[in-house]
């Protein structure tokens, strides 16, 4: 497992993550423990939902959210 530190260069908000057409929202439990599994990413201890860039079958970016309600002002971390 790959565990990354976070770091102030890695925090973004919902509402700047808006630009990225190509993210995608993923919320539900299993979906997101496939795309850790996936990645080889350690999981955090809360994850609320991910967002996530796929180009050709390989996540590209990975971002987590503490919380499940992605609102505007939440923050967002990048892990991947």
């Amino acid at each position: 497992m790959v565990k990354k530190k976070r770091t102030v260069e890695d925090l973004e908000t919902v509402e700047d993550l808006e630009k990225d057409q190509d993210l995608i929202l993923v919320t539900n439990n299993q979906d997101i423990d496939a795309v850790f599994e996936a990645t080889g990413i350690e999981r955090p201890e809360y994850v609320g939902c991910l967002f996530v860039k796929i180009e050709e079958g390989e996540y590209t970016e990975v971002w987590y959210c503490e919380t499940t309600t992605p609102w505007l002002n939440a923050y967002v971390w990048k892990l991947l």
